[in-house]
Formats: structure tokens, C-alpha cells, sequence
């Protein structure tokens, strides 16, 4: 992910460019623009588009807090909903079957939450570890999700450490 934030005030804008890396399946690619309001629970509005196959937008609204801790860490909670929209013929809709659809993918797509805790390293670089839920909301994110799984799950618990450096 390579990104560049500024602030203005009390609004914040964001671009970022993210590569994915992915095994067994085409790798993939997104820009995105970020607007947020640093104000009472940080909202904030993410647009991506996929651009390198699967043409496709996902929209993210999202809030989120963190409180101060000791030796300049803070404790991270973020809550988010995304709404998805395909603009190719295969990525479509999947029926209560588990069976593809000839309709493009358009729908309210996932929640999730999540907490995090960001541990200063030096002046620039900074360690998180985090833990998140993730939920479909709708019938259609349910069938997708659900078909494209390795667990045949639509909700996932998961985790991870985020290594990060800004100046």
C-alpha cells in the first residue's frame, strides 16, 4: 500500500495505491480517495476501484476512536459499513443455491469492526496489531461471501500486524 494523507482543518483527504499479492489467483489492484472529519467518532467516506481485472467499486462509511494510553500507544476501535458495485460480467450475483447469477454484483455488502493498538516504534515507524469481525449485510453479500470461502462461512473473526512508517 502506498497512500498520502493531508489535513486541512478539520477534513482529512487521502489517495492510495494497494497491490494484492495473491496466490493461485490473478493479483490484484486499487486506487482509492478518502475524505474524513476529525470531529466526534472520526467519520469518514473511502471510495476503491479495482483496476487491474474484475472492474468493480466498493464504498466504505466508517467511524471510528481511539483513546490515549501510556508511553504514547493508543487503543484503536473502528466500526465500518461497504456497499459493493461490479462493472464486469463475471462478477456476478450468487443465488440462495450457492450458484452464479447472470446479474452483476450490486449490493450492501459487509460490517465490521474492529480494535487495534498502535504501538509507537522510534520517531517514524509505528507497529499494530488488531483483531477484526467481519459480517454480510445482505442476502446477496451472505451468497457471495458464503460461495467464496474456504470454509463455506459468510462471518470471519481474523488478525493481524500492521508495520507502518509516516513522516
Amino acid at each position: 500500500t502506498l497512500s498520502y494523507d493531508k489535513s486541512f482543518g478539520m477534513v482529512s483527504l487521502g489517495v492510495g495505491y494497494i497491490y494484492y499479492g495473491l496466490d493461485g489467483i490473478d493479483d490484484s489492484q486499487e486506487i482509492y480517495l478518502s475524505v474524513g472529519l476529525d470531529t466526534l467518532l472520526s467519520p469518514s467516506l473511502t471510495v476503491y476501484r479495482e483496476i487491474a481485472h474484475l472492474p468493480s467499486w466498493y464504498i466504505s462509511l466508517g467511524i471510528s476512536h481511539s483513546f490515549e494510553l501510556p508511553k504514547e500507544m493508543t487503543l484503536d476501535l473502528a466500526g465500518s459499513i461497504g456497499y459493493y458495485a461490479s462493472d464486469d460480467d463475471a462478477f456476478v450475483e450468487i443465488d440462495d443455491n450457492l450458484n452464479p447469477t447472470t446479474d452483476k454484483y450490486n449490493a450492501l455488502h459487509n460490517g465490521l469492526i474492529s480494535v487495534g493498538l498502535t504501538i509507537p516504534v522510534g520517531k517514524y515507524f509505528s507497529v499494530v496489531p488488531m483483531i477484526a469481525y467481519s459480517f454480510p449485510l445482505s442476502n446477496e453479500a451472505d451468497n457471495l461471501i458464503t460461495s467464496t470461502s474456504f470454509s463455506n462461512e459468510s462471518d470471519f473473526f481474523y488478525g493481524g500486524v500492521t508495520a507502518s512508517m509516516s513522516f
